[in-house]
């Protein structure tokens, strides 16, 4: 298997890859231009807190995005204040570009 510099024996993904995945969303949401910026800021934020360790399925994509979703509840639930959910729905919106990262990356095996 290919060395990587994530310390596992999963492939990178790296930066371009991520950018790739937002370029496609921004074209996708072009009636959407407020809600691109704050995620190019945070295009980078998910490599620096989890690494550039792709995601191996459909499945753990999946895994990842509802653990994301799960953290949105509880902090609703628990009447959190705003910001804290709005955090909540950015690690959302960047588990679901990561995830797309991974499939241009062409990592996603199953």
């Amino acid at each position: 298997m290919a060395e990587t510099t994530n310390g596992t024996n999963r492939k990178d993904v790296y930066e371009r890859f991520i950018i790739a995945a937002t370029v496609q969303l921004q074209e996708n949401l072009r009636t959407a231009r407020w809600l691109i910026e704050p995620i190019h800021c945070l295009r980078s934020y998910r490599l620096d807190q989890k690494g550039t360790g792709t995601l191996a399925s459909k499945h753990e994509i999946y895994g990842v995005i509802a653990e994301e979703v799960h953290e949105l509840l509880h902090a609703i639930e628990s009447n959190k204040p705003l910001e804290e959910v709005q955090k909540e729905l950015m690690d959302i919106a960047v588990a679901c570009i990561f995830g797309a990262a991974c499939i241009n990356a062409g990592t996603v095996d199953w």
